[in-house]
C-alpha cells in the first residue's frame, strides 16, 4: 500500500482555511490578509490534515462497500474518497438478517468495486489504523470538518451475544473489504509524536457518510419506539442525514420481516444518494 503524508493546515487551500476558522470575510482585501495572518500566526497553522471530496466513516463493511460503489460509478473525474474504519469499536448491525434473508453477496459488489476503481484511477485513502479516532465533527461553510485524536485508554465496548453473534459475521465481511480496499488505496502516515490536544488532526470532506454509531464524538438523541412486533432505537444527531445502518437506527426486535423492511429502505435511500 502506498503511504502518503498529510498536509499542514498553512498548506491548505483558502476554502479549508476559511471552514477550519469558521469566519467568512466578504470583503477581499479583508479576506487575503486574514489568511495571511492564520497562516502564520495561528497555533493550528501546524496541524496535520487531509482533504477529501468524499469520507466514509464506519465499520459496517456492506454499506461501506455499496457507498464505495455509488461514488466511484457517478464519478467523472479523479476525485478522492477517504475511509475511515476503527476495527475495535462495535457494530449493531442485523448482518444476520442482510446475509440470509436478502442473500447480500459482497464478492460481486468489491469486484465491480476494483474494476471501476482501476478504470477510473480514483484515488482512495485508507484511514484504517486504530491509531486514531474521530474527536469532533462539525459543518461550515459546506465542508465537513473531523478531528482526530488518539486516546489514552481502550475504546472498546462490551456488548450482548447478539451484537457479537452479528460482529462475528461482519468480521469475516470485512477480511474480503479489506483485502480489496487494501490493493486499491494509500494509506496517509500521521506523525502521532506530535499529536497533543492543541494539534490533532484534521479532515475536510465536502460529502460525509456514516455507515455505524458514531460513538463519543457526536452528541446523539435517542428515541426508543415500541409497537406489536419490534423494538427500534432511532438515533437522533447532527448528521442522520447522511447516515445508514446503526448510525442512524438500532434495531432490537428480533423479527427479520420487519428488520428486512429496514435494511430495504436504506438500500433504496443509497441507490438514489445525493451529493
Amino acid at each position: 500500500m502506498k503511504v502518503i503524508q498529510p498536509k499542514l493546515l498553512k498548506h491548505q487551500s483558502g476554502k479549508y482555511f476559511d471552514a477550519f476558522f469558521s469566519k467568512k470575510q466578504t470583503n477581499i482585501i479583508s479576506k487575503i490578509f486574514f489568511r495571511i495572518m492564520r497562516r502564520y500566526i495561528y497555533e493550528e497553522k501546524n496541524n496535520q490534515s487531509y482533504d477529501f471530496d468524499y469520507l466514509i466513516c464506519g465499520v459496517n463493511p456492506i454499506y461501506n462497500s455499496l457507498l464505495l460503489l455509488n461514488i466511484l460509478k457517478k464519478a467523472t473525474y479523479n476525485i478522492s474518497v477517504g475511509i475511515y474504519i476503527n476495527e475495535i469499536m462495535q457494530d449493531y448491525y442485523p448482518y444476520d438478517v442482510i446475509l440470509k434473508e436478502m442473500n447480500f453477496n459482497i464478492d460481486q459488489t468489491l469486484e465491480e468495486i476494483y474494476k471501476i476503481a482501476k478504470e477510473k484511477n480514483i484515488n482512495i485513502i485508507n484511514l484504517n489504523d486504530n491509531i486514531l479516532f474521530p474527536y469532533e465533527c462539525k459543518k461550515e461553510d459546506g465542508f465537513f470538518l473531523m478531528r482526530l485524536f488518539v486516546p489514552n485508554r481502550s475504546m472498546k465496548n462490551s456488548a450482548n451475544q447478539y451484537v457479537e453473534y452479528n460482529n462475528k459475521l461482519k468480521n469475516e465481511l470485512q477480511k474480503k473489504y479489506n483485502k480489496i480496499i487494501n490493493q486499491l488505496s494509500k494509506k496517509i502516515k500521521w506523525n502521532i509524536s506530535n499529536i497533543t490536544n492543541d494539534t490533532l488532526p484534521i479532515l475536510f470532506t465536502r460529502n460525509l457518510y456514516l455507515t455505524s454509531i458514531p460513538q463519543g464524538w457526536l452528541e446523539i438523541k435517542n428515541e426508543k419506539l415500541e409497537c406489536d412486533l419490534r423494538e427500534k432505537l432511532i438515533l437522533n444527531h447532527d448528521f442522520v442525514e447522511h447516515s445508514f445502518g446503526s448510525a442512524k437506527e438500532i434495531n432490537l426486535g428480533l423479527e427479520p420481516r420487519l428488520i428486512k423492511e429496514s435494511i430495504e429502505k436504506d438500500f433504496f435511500n443509497l441507490v438514489n444518494l445525493k451529493d
